[in-house]
């Protein structure tokens, strides 16, 4: 870079972003528009099941994340039969939660008495 390239910056105070102006900027701009364009994939299930693309994909991956700690905390069981399995982890739970998730999102309906 020549003197005269540089030459406005002269006098001027750079700065890095922050690490809060830069949250701020993927929360209030960039998140914002990425979502707009996922959702616009076309997803013939997300609808039906009445949610956006991101709606969904937020579900789905929250329940992977979930089998995936109970996968971990049962492959640790199949290597060491004696340490017990918490009880959110271990089939029950798994089920009992996936249930729950169910209900929350209205898939599953309790049957009155």
């Amino acid at each position: 870079m020549t003197g005269s390239s540089v030459a406005w910056l002269r006098g001027t105070k750079l700065e890095a972003p922050t690490q809060e102006s830069q949250h701020d900027f993927l929360r209030t701009k960039a998140v914002p528009v990425i979502a707009d364009l996922l959702n616009r994939i076309p997803s013939k299930h997300a609808a039906e099941v009445g949610e956006t693309y991101v709606e969904h994909f937020k579900y789905a991956m929250g329940t992977s994340k979930e089998l995936l700690k109970a996968s971990a905390w049962q492959a640790f069981h199949a290597v060491f039969p004696d340490a017990e399995i918490p009880d959110k982890h271990s089939l029950v739970g798994i089920a009992q939660w996936t249930l729950m998730e169910s209900f929350k999102r209205g898939d599953v309906v309790p049957k009155g008495d």
